[in-house]
Formats: structure tokens, C-alpha cells, sequence
């Protein structure tokens, strides 16, 4: 910038000190700019990246439920760390001096502040012995009971995790990646509307109690004495009389739930067609949940007309993925060249897979990128994406991913480090 006196030597010299001042303002400007732009980047960039991290976790587990509709695997790549640089410099300067022959003074000056942010993104794909540990393993009462009563609706949670339950199939075939029958008529669906409207009632409890859980075979009696009591108290074990026999079973405390009606719920049509579609025995108030760990083994054998417990057959977090991969929209040219899986139902046309899933999540797929998307990705030449008002899809999108870190949050289960004394 530059200051000429234009009538008189005082007029030029004041403009000149203006100019000076304004100048040396700015430079002020530059360098607490360079003080405190260390915290003020912290506020620029966090949440950008919780953001960015965010949105393609979600694209990401989108990925895998669209891969599992064609048949393909899912894959996971995590972020393991963000590690970013930030740096602020600036330069400025400035001269003056009387021109030649001439009352009048000049000034130049300029001046240049620079920002710089160098990310360093690591990425960790997940080690396959583990991902496939937390796939095939079926998730426990525990999961269930969790979700169930933080922030999901029961119905929804009944849906995505339980397979059968005291004899009820839940979408049987579904959960296979390549479907061969579609399936069955089924009142689980029913079931589960049920048991989440007598829920939003206040009228149904899922509820949480401690109790043993059984870590040995029976043990005869007779060769157990007080050391091993002792060895067994010292690693928050307990000996207990097996049920049925004289012998004693190792056992530890573990986090158990019961469904239970409230007094209210008597009289209730809804409460009285719950227990009549689970065959619950009449007169009590709470049945005990019990997993159980073989897919259809309730269907094996003759049920009673009366349980006084909930028997139930928890998926794996894989058989979910392949459950809620019949929620895809699969386009009708993928359909043609039978690039999805496909099946012909009852009335001998293709099954409509979509009809599963209605109302619990659902992917639409469309050739142009989506505008109106929560989230959206894009795979053999097609977007498929959820909705941004579909908020049902979206809420069981992060069940998913809830019920994924839970599991990965589950110690690998080994036997007790005690010398079991069976004689053998």
C-alpha cells in the first residue's frame, strides 16, 4: 500500500501514519491469529471427523447387508486411529521512505497468514479368526434383555434377534444367505406386536435378575470337600446341587431375565393371546427366558399345553445380516439376470423378500445417487439407499451395529482355572 501527500507535507505525513496504523493492526491481527488457532482447530475439526466416521460406518454396514443380498460376504475395515497436524504460519512487512524531490513520504506493506491440516488416517482390517468368532456365535439373553430395555422398541428387538421362540419360527429361511423355500405362515410377527404394544402400555416388564448359570458337569458329592469349596469361592464360583440328582454342579452368577405382566395386564385381551401364543401357563405373573443353543431344537420335541418358561433361539449376528438383506429392493434388471438370490412362492411367481422385513427396515435402490437419503451407497451400478424419513430402518440399522460391539465386548468364554474333581 502506498501514502502520497496530495496539497500538503502535514496532510501526506498524517495519511501516512493512518495507513502505518492500519497496517500494523492487521499485522497484530496475524499473529494472534497464529496463538489461537491451535484450540480453535480443535473446534473446526472434531466433529467433522466424528461425523465422517460416523456416516461411513453406517455406508459401510449398509455394504455388507447389500453384499449379503447377492451372496457376497461381509468385509470390515476399521479406523484404528485419526492423527492430524495443524499449522498456522504468517509473514508480513513493510518499508517506507520520502520520495526523491518530493515533501511526500510512502509506505508498502503486505502481508500472508497460511493453515494447513495433514491427516494421517490408519485403517485395521478385522482379523478373520475374530470376526468370524463374533459372526457364527449366537448372541445371549443378556444382548436381548439390553437392547430390549435401552432405547429399542421390544418388537423391534424380538424381530432382528430371535429365531424361534417356545416353538414360534420367526421368518424361517430368512435368515439363510441363499434361501431355498420361502418362508412359512408364522404368528411370531403377531407375537411380537403383541408383546410391543403391552410394553409401550406399561403392561409387560423384561427384567433383569442374577442367577447361577451352570460352568461343569454334575459331580458326584462324594468327591468334593471343603478345599474345593474354598478353590471355587476364591474365583466367585459356587458348588450347587444339580437339579434331579444327589450330585453337585460348579456354578457362577451370571445376569438372567424373566418376562413378567403387571397386575394391570389381567383381563387384558392382548396379555391373554401372549400367553396363549406362547402356551405360558396361566396364573403367574413372570416366566424365566432361557436361550436355547440349538437351532429348532424346540420344534424337535412335543411341546405341553403349559411352560412356565420362555425357551428362545437367539441368532447370530450373521443370520441377521442375512435377515435383514431381504429388506434390499433388488432392481429389476439384478432380478433378471438372477444376480440376487430368488425364490418361487406358494403361487408360483417370485417371492416378494421384502415382505419380511416390512415395517422393521427396508433398502431402496434407485440408478441416480439419492438426494433424500440417510444413508446411501452405491454397488453394481446401482444406489441403494435408507430413506431419510424412514426413521425404523434407520433405528434397527444402529440396533445392528449396537448388538456388534457388544459382542465384540464379549470375553472369549473359557473354562474355569479350577481342577474339577470328576475322577477322570
Amino acid at each position: 500500500m502506498r501514502a502520497n501527500a496530495d496539497d500538503s507535507p502535514g496532510r501526506g505525513r498524517c495519511r501516512a501514519a493512518s495507513r502505518a496504523a492500519s497496517f500494523l493492526s492487521c499485522l497484530a491481527t496475524l499473529l494472534a491469529a497464529t496463538g489461537c488457532l491451535g484450540p480453535k482447530s480443535l473446534e473446526l475439526t472434531r466433529l467433522r471427523y466424528d461425523e465422517a466416521v460416523h456416516e461411513t460406518s453406517e455406508q459401510q454396514w449398509l455394504r455388507n447387508i447389500v453384499r449379503l443380498r447377492y451372496g457376497d460376504l461381509p468385509s470390515f475395515l476399521d479406523v484404528a486411529a485419526i492423527t492430524s497436524q495443524f499449522e498456522v504460519s504468517g509473514r508480513g512487512g513493510m518499508t517506507g521512505g520520502r520520495e526523491r524531490d518530493s515533501p511526500n513520504r510512502s509506505l508498502f506493506g503486505d502481508f500472508w497468514l497460511q493453515f494447513r491440516d495433514a491427516p494421517t488416517l490408519s485403517y485395521t482390517p478385522r482379523d478373520p479368526a475374530e470376526l468370524t468368532r463374533v459372526m457364527v456365535a449366537p448372541v445371549g439373553i443378556t444382548a436381548l434383555g439390553l437392547m430390549a430395555n435401552n432405547g429399542w422398541s421390544i418388537e423391534d428387538v424380538l424381530r432382528l434377534i430371535v429365531g424361534e421362540m417356545n416353538g414360534l419360527q420367526n421368518a424361517p429361511g430368512a435368515e439363510a444367505i441363499v434361501p431355498e423355500a420361502v418362508p412359512g405362515p408364522s404368528p411370531f410377527l403377531e407375537m411380537a406386536g403383541m408383546a410391543g404394544r403391552l410394553r409401550r402400555e406399561r403392561l409387560l416388564v423384561l427384567s433383569s435378575v442374577d442367577g447361577p448359570e451352570a460352568v461343569s458337569p454334575e459331580i458326584a458329592a462324594d468327591r468334593v470337600d471343603g478345599s474345593d469349596f474354598v478353590q471355587a469361592a476364591s474365583h466367585d464360583l459356587e458348588y450347587r446341587p444339580a437339579q434331579g440328582s444327589d450330585a453337585l454342579v460348579l456354578t457362577r452368577s451370571a445376569p438372567q431375565y424373566r418376562l413378567s405382566f403387571s397386575p394391570a395386564a389381567e383381563g387384558v385381551p392382548d396379555a391373554i393371546a401372549l400367553r396363549e401364543i406362547l402356551r405360558l401357563a396361566p396364573g403367574r405373573s413372570d416366566y424365566a427366558i432361557r436361550r436355547e443353543g440349538v437351532p429348532g431344537g424346540v420344534g424337535l420335541l412335543p411341546l405341553p399345553d403349559s411352560l412356565d418358561s420362555i425357551d428362545v433361539r437367539t441368532r447370530t449376528l450373521l443370520e441377521m445380516l442375512a435377515f435383514l438383506s431381504k429388506g434390499v429392493v433388488v432392481p429389476e434388471e439384478h432380478a433378471a439376470r438372477g444376480l440376487a438370490a430368488q425364490a418361487v412362492g406358494p403361487d408360483g411367481v417370485p417371492f416378494d423378500w421384502t415382505c419380511v422385513t416390512r415395517g422393521l427396515f427396508r433398502v431402496c435402490s434407485r440408478k441416480k445417487r439419492p438426494r433424500d437419503a440417510a444413508v446411501a451407497i452405491e454397488y453394481q451400478g446401482y444406489w441403494y439407499f435408507i430413506a431419510e424419513t424412514d426413521k425404523r430402518s434407520k433405528s434397527t440399522l444402529g440396533l445392528l451395529q449396537a448388538l456388534f460391539n457388544l459382542q465384540l465386548s464379549e470375553p472369549k468364554k473359557s473354562g474355569p482355572l479350577l481342577t474339577l474333581p470328576v475322577g477322570l
